[in-house]
């Protein structure tokens, strides 16, 4: 074999191996693009995820939880001063001389409040965070609806009801829906957290 033609061959298996490595590269960079999309993809999938349950749960704490508490903790505050300066009508025991004071108290305090509370209950109730009402939620209801019914016919028709005894207010209700306030603030801090240690888009 001359020269010539081993300098040929020679040249030869470079260019083949040159265009083995290009076509290499070329599908290696084919690949890394490919993968850093659906990386891509992926993370704006779960950016979006992340932001929709962000906001679903900023409606149920600022239209629902956060303003039901409020007004839970309003009711107990006026409730307690009214233990106070009756000591008879607010254990269940009628006082004559009382009953001017605590009619005052349920038709300016109990009564609105109350019904604040059914309004807001009942008008987002789709924000409510188990799949059920609850227990406590559901005896609130019967109790607001049960005095204001009550009371109704005690001032209109000046009709008692001693004869009706009333499940009063639930005790549980405030537990419960501070409870669920509180897993839902936690619950928006790590979605929060989730979305600033997203890395940017490109």
């Amino acid at each position: 074999m001359t020269f010539a033609e081993q300098l040929s061959i020679t040249l030869i298996d470079k260019l083949a191996i040159g265009l083995v490595v290009l076509l290499a590269c070329f599908w290696l960079n084919k690949a890394l693009k490919d993968f850093e999309g659906k990386q891509t993809l992926k993370r704006e999938l779960e950016l979006s995820q992340n932001r929709a349950a962000l906001a679903q749960l900023a409606s149920q704490i600022k239209e629902l939880y956060s303003p039901l508490y409020g007004l839970i903790q309003r009711s107990s505050e006026i409730h307690e001063v009214a233990k106070q300066k009756l000591p008879y009508s607010t254990s269940g025991t009628h006082n004559d001389e009382e009953a001017p004071i605590w009619r005052y108290f349920v038709e300016t305090y109990f009564l609105p409040v109350n019904a604040q509370m059914a309004e807001l209950t009942q008008s987002k109730i789709h924000l409510v965070e188990e799949d059920e009402l609850p227990e406590s939620w559901k005896l609130f209801l019967e109790h607001q609806m049960q005095f204001q019914v009550l009371h109704s016919l005690w001032k209109d028709q000046h009709t008692r009801s001693d004869e009706i005894v009333g499940k009063g207010w639930p005790h549980q209700f405030e537990a419960d829906v501070k409870r669920s306030l509180s897993l839902l603030r936690t619950e928006y801090n790590m979605f929060a957290r989730r979305i600033k240690l997203t890395p940017a888009m490109k």
